[in-house]
């Protein structure tokens, strides 16, 4: 069989279209860069190139793995997040464009990139957020915690990924129970915070291959931030501390209410919207 890489990706392409996937276009060609161990531009140039049979074979299947609703990140192993590459797999959740706002409201709260800071980050899954904000303050140090074993076996795989692996560590413990917090400048995490009732909702790319343990928040999506306020109320802080939560909007009430309940002043509270004007993100100087 003689396919040139233009008529293969326009094919995959009608194919990924009829089944509604929305990304069809730029999924077809990062699975053949991904297959080929190419650049996407590589593809762009070289068009003509005639596929062998064994790399045609391949690439069908990719793509009907593609099909069924695996995303593509899951089937090559990596994700981009804030203009990097992560390693990725189904034992923790893909990182999300909307989470860059945990990193952008660190950089607008601390300016200077020359600055010695000490990152704690609950829930680091792939190590994204954290990695990210110790490439981004190269003088930093940080601690990643998790309560999966495989989740942190993944972080682990990204500090060396990004050589980082001096200034990073990963701690299985649920949240902060095995730590002392108050040695730490800023608190990032994105807890589980979909209400057990909404996963069926959810598309088949992240109910069936994003893990269960890093979506679901409870019965109301509410129980990890409980567990968050009520762990950092146990201990007295020396100094402030900023931490920054990426949250549910539809349940931004309740979980304004949940902070205050544990003692905290409403007035510190602030809160801000991603590129979709939701409210995304809690901020708050403890």
């Amino acid at each position: 069989m003689n396919i040139s890489v233009q008529d293969l990706l326009a094919s995959s392409r009608k194919r990924l279209k009829l089944e509604s996937i929305d990304t069809a276009n730029i999924d077809s060609i990062l699975l053949l860069s991904n297959l080929l161990s190419v650049s996407k531009e590589y593809l762009v140039i070289n068009n003509q190139k005639i596929l062998t049979e064994s790399e045609y074979n391949d690439y069908l299947e990719l793509i009907e793995r593609r099909i069924k609703g695996e995303p593509v990140s899951k089937i090559v192993g990596r994700r981009e997040f804030y203009g990097r590459e992560f390693i990725v797999n189904r034992d923790v959740l893909d990182p999300r464009p909307d989470s860059e706002l945990i990193i952008d409201t660190v950089k607008e709260l601390f300016t200077n990139k020359e600055e010695s800071l000490n990152f704690l980050d609950l829930g680091t899954g792939s190590g994204c957020l954290l990695i990210t904000l110790l490439l981004e303050y190269k003088k930093s140090r940080g601690i990643g915690i998790d309560i999966s074993e495989k989740a942190i076996a993944i972080a682990k795989k990204n500090s060396h990924l990004f050589s980082i692996k001096n200034r990073s560590s990963f701690i299985v413990s649920d949240w902060i129970g095995a730590i002392d917090h108050s040695d730490f400048n800023v608190i990032v995490c994105n807890p589980p915070y979909i209400p057990e009732t909404e996963i069926n909702n959810l598309i088949v790319d992240v109910k069936s291959y994003d893990p269960i343990i890093s979506l679901v928040g409870g019965c109301d999506g509410l129980i990890n931030y409980k567990k968050i306020f009520s762990q950092l109320t146990k201990r007295k802080l020396n100094k402030k501390i900023i931490l920054i939560l990426e949250i549910y909007s539809s349940n931004i009430d309740a979980i304004v209410k949940i902070i205050i309940d544990e003692g905290f002043d409403k007035n510190i509270i602030k809160i801000r919207q991603d590129l979709a004007n939701k409210k995304r993100v809690i901020y708050m100087t403890l």
